[in-house]
């Protein structure tokens, strides 16, 4: 979810919801959250030339793109419903092979905890299915739904 961005560049939509935007000299991607209740945005700092590059041209692989961003802090939101429940910033060094991954694995834990206190009820199975989904995105098991 974002807000108060006061102009953006448009890259790529998905139903005509903005996935992948440059504002505010960073690039802001949306991970998850296309069809889901609930984001996950990646957001990055860059420097005029990487928005210059990547207004002409959009990277095939954008983790890899990411990820050598060396020496920057990526930060991620997850949100549910439009709420924001959890922030991470994730330092990017050379030896990090997928800073995605190193996102969702941070914020799979918080999730797992957080599906455990909501108790019963839909927020405890979006909490859990956004688990799941997070999982499956980097083919990481997380063992049984409790």
């Amino acid at each position: 979810m974002l807000v108060a961005i006061a102009s953006a560049e448009v890259l790529d939509t998905y139903n005509g919801r903005a996935t992948l935007l440059i504002a505010d000299g960073s690039l802001h991607w949306m991970i998850l959250g296309q069809v889901e209740p609930f984001d996950l945005w990646l957001e990055v700092p860059l420097t005029y030339d990487e928005q210059e590059q990547l207004s002409l041209q959009v990277p095939a692989d954008l983790d890899t793109f990411v990820t050598s961003l060396s020496g920057r802090g990526a930060r991620f939101t997850f949100s549910l419903d439009g709420e924001r429940l959890a922030k991470r910033t994730i330092s990017i060094d050379p030896s990090t092979r997928s800073i995605v991954a190193e996102g969702v694995l941070s914020l799979v834990a918080f999730l797992e905890a957080a599906a455990q206190e909501a108790g019963a009820g839909s927020k405890r199975e979006l909490l859990t299915e956004a688990r799941h989904e997070m999982s499956e995105l980097i083919g990481y098991g997380y063992g049984p739904v409790t």
